[in-house]
């Protein structure tokens, strides 16, 4: 199994960080048992357990980040989680909601992807995006 988060680096560093803490956190709460078992330090504190799969952060201009979603909505094996122009203007969720349900989805810009799957299905939609550096 693999996780990737893509994200657009045109966006400010600020939105680059809170696409990639949304995508993650938002990810881990649909996956059911992907955290480790907590680490005890040498002093006997607690680490919490992460998740023992890796997950690189690529990057991936809006108009590819669109493609890559529209592709693996096709595929029921993936998991999915997206951040788009709707979601990051809107505070309130239900306002989101809405909002997202009468946009046209020619309107819809992606920030940021989290795809969750088998490596060779996530590999075929990411492989050749670069890392975000």
């Amino acid at each position: 199994m693999k996780i990737v988060l893509v994200v657009d680096p045109e966006l400010p560093l600020g939105l680059i960080a809170n696409t990639a803490a949304y995508l993650s956190f938002s990810l881990g709460q649909k996956l059911e048992n992907m955290l480790a078992e907590d680490a005890i330090d040498s002093l006997g504190r607690v680490h919490m357990g992460t998740s023992p799969i890796t997950m690189p952060i690529l990057k991936a201009d809006k108009e590819l980040l669109k493609s890559i979603f529209e592709r693996a909505s096709q595929n029921p094996d993936l998991t999915i989680m997206d951040l788009t122009n709707v979601a990051q203007r809107n505070r309130v969720y239900t306002d989101y909601l809405k909002e997202i349900k009468i946009t046209n989805i020619e309107e819809l810009e992606y920030s940021g992807l989290a795809l969750f799957g088998a490596k060779k299905a996530v590999n075929s939609l990411t492989g050749s995006l670069p890392l975000l550096r």
